[in-house]
């Protein structure tokens, strides 16, 4: 990552393995706790999304369960 994107993400993880197959709200709630700057979206699995890349965004892809379907990264 580059320093713009360091600086658009800010200091921290961006990404979170060990939110793979937990509750999607509880994903969220620790994303924000992490970086209180990101913008955490929640979208179903297999979601056509735009390839654009945003250095404060979190997308979570929700299975029909109510699990993180992917490991959320910033992006």
């Amino acid at each position: 990552m580059n320093e713009d994107h360091e600086l658009a993400a800010g200091p921290g993880k961006k990404e979170w393995p060990e939110l793979l197959r937990k509750l999607a709200v509880d994903a969220r709630d620790a994303i924000l706790q992490d970086n209180p700057n990101l913008k955490v979206f929640a979208m179903p699995a297999g979601s056509s999304v735009t390839e654009a890349t945003c250095w404060n965004r979190v997308r979570i892809y929700v299975q029909d369960d109510g699990t993180v379907a992917a490991i959320p990264r910033i992006g």
